[in-house]
């Protein structure tokens, strides 16, 4: 009786440092995802501060026409987008990044009980 118990915690074991395994995986994984993202973000934020010194330029130039006025405004209003988009994406990596290292935690607790047992 207890050698069938000693073999389905074997098992659970094996199961658990599998599944451990995986998720470390996914962990790296998201992590270098994240990393790209953090990369492009700070990119784009470069981008985006270099476009608006160009818009002030151009706003100087052309202050009194208005209808290059309405463009520059327009292109602003796109990047400005662009940007929230991009922000957005960099905070559902946040999140997905935590909710990994959350289940990780949770399997290595998991993880320790079994080990516990077993031993």
């Amino acid at each position: 009786c207890n050698q069938d118990i000693n073999s389905v915690i074997k098992d659970i074991y094996i199961v658990i440092k599998d599944i451990n395994s995986v998720i470390k995986d996914i962990y790296i994984v998201i992590k270098d995802i994240y990393s790209v993202i953090k990369d492009i973000y700070i990119v784009i934020k470069d981008i985006f501060i270099v476009i608006k010194d160009i818009f002030i330029v151009i706003k100087d130039i052309y202050s009194c026409n208005q209808d290059i006025n309405i463009v520059i405004k327009d292109i602003y209003s796109v990047i400005k987008d662009i940007y929230i988009v991009i922000k957005d994406i960099y905070s559902v990596i946040k999140d997905i990044y935590s909710v990994i290292k959350d289940i990780n935690i949770v399997i290595k607790d998991i993880y320790s009980v079994i080990k516990d047992i077993y031993s």
